[in-house]
């Protein structure tokens, strides 16, 4: 994540110089920006906005040296659970043939070792064997690992930006609104109808569109 976010604040800076800079990102796109922020407020760099719409929750928070802790499996039940869920992983889905299926199989071992590298060269290298489903599927499965893991190393530190927070009803419901306000001192919070997929839609809109408009017109932005 740091290194993502420090990508993104060099590319920013190399574009744009001087001058105030606005930040926004989506989902795991918003803890890239806070990332960025941080590294532009870091080299003495105005930034007079950071929204952030509803980003996936940070694991860790550092502000007084706690952090969230590690769920542990304790009960059989559990880890029957926890078993049973893996194996799922390892089953056919429809759409494959045999070639897939075994390629499937090596994959799922793969990600479960946390050889991510090397799955993703066999994803590249058996693409044309592939249904394009197949290899959607092994892709998203794939991300969706990584930015897991990400998150788990990440180790944000509190930043202080103007700071907009927009959470659909599935980010409410995690109660990860305290995490956020943990790291951000200047922080307002818009709470949307919906789930994290529909933040965009005409429903939503209606209240996103004119709280990030003031905020970012509060930023000395004038036309917008």
């Amino acid at each position: 994540m740091a290194a993502t976010g420090h990508f993104v604040a060099t590319e920013i800076s190399r574009r744009l110089p001087h001058g105030n800079i606005l930040l926004a990102g989506y989902s795991f796109g918003g803890c890239v920006a806070f990332e960025a922020a941080a590294f532009l407020l870091a080299q003495g760099r105005q930034v007079v906005f950071l929204g952030l719409l509803d980003p996936v929750a940070p694991i860790w928070v550092d502000d007084s040296g706690a952090h969230e802790p590690k769920r542990q499996v304790t009960s059989w039940r559990q880890r029957l659970l926890h078993w049973g869920t893996r194996f799922k992983k390892l089953l056919p889905h429809e759409d494959e043939n045999l070639f897939g299926y075994m390629d499937w199989l090596v994959f799922a071992v793969l990600v479960q070792l946390k050889a991510f590298d090397y799955a993703r060269r066999r994803i590249l290298s058996a693409r044309r064997r592939l249904s394009p489903e197949g290899f959607v599927r092994r892709r998203r499965h794939l991300l969706g690992l990584l930015r897991v893991s990400a998150l788990k190393r990440w180790r944000p530190f509190p930043l202080d930006a103007p700071t907009l927070l927009v959470m659909s009803e599935t980010s409410i419901a995690s109660g990860s609104s305290h995490l956020w306000r943990r790291l951000c001192s200047n922080l307002d919070i818009v709470r949307l109808p919906g789930l994290h997929r529909e933040i965009f839609e005409p429903q939503a809109l209606e209240l996103l569109r004119p709280a990030f408009v003031e905020a970012v017109k509060a930023a000395g932005v004038a036309e917008f």
